[in-house]
């Protein structure tokens, strides 16, 4: 509460004698350096929490069976690696998306083509139900390459 008097009060004194010049760069100054130390400070908040989520990502790839394994220290390969990874994932994701396309073609328009959340690979490889209501629109050998089951 006396930080907020004493800051009153140099307001009330400065209006009566116009703001020195000193009162105004020592504010420039102070409010400059506040605002470097706040930004150092997300910073190291923001690595913190990018690494804490780059290990649970890593515990996650440890776990699901069938996952690729060298996926889990991505982040600290060379560049060429992980564009080769990439570059991987972008031919599985296509083959995939030419897939279920050429399914849908082939099955024609369902009853409801409305879009709903998809359920989780993961959920699909423990072999937990569906929530009532949903349907499968993907091919039983697609949905099993997306969830780790089978490999190409």
């Amino acid at each position: 509460m006396s930080v907020v008097g004493a800051f009153a009060v140099m307001l009330l004194v400065g209006v009566f004698i116009g703001f020195p010049t000193t009162w105004v760069n020592t504010f420039e100054v102070t409010v400059s350096s506040v605002t470097l130390l706040m930004v150092f400070t997300i910073q190291h908040t923001q690595g913190r929490e990018q690494a804490a989520t780059q290990r649970k990502l890593d515990e996650l790839l440890r776990a699901t069976p069938g996952a690729a394994e060298a996926l889990m220290m991505l982040e600290e390969a060379p560049r060429e690696f992980m564009l080769k990874v990439e570059d991987k994932q972008r031919v599985v994701r296509a083959d995939l998306v030419d897939e279920v396309e050429a399914y849908e073609a082939e099955a024609g328009p369902g009853e409801d083509d409305t879009i709903q959340a998809p359920v989780a690979p993961a959920t699909w490889a423990a072999g937990a139900r569906r929530p009532a209501g949903r349907s499968s629109r993907f091919p039983s050998d697609a949905r099993q390459r997306v969830s780790g089951r089978t490999s190409r």
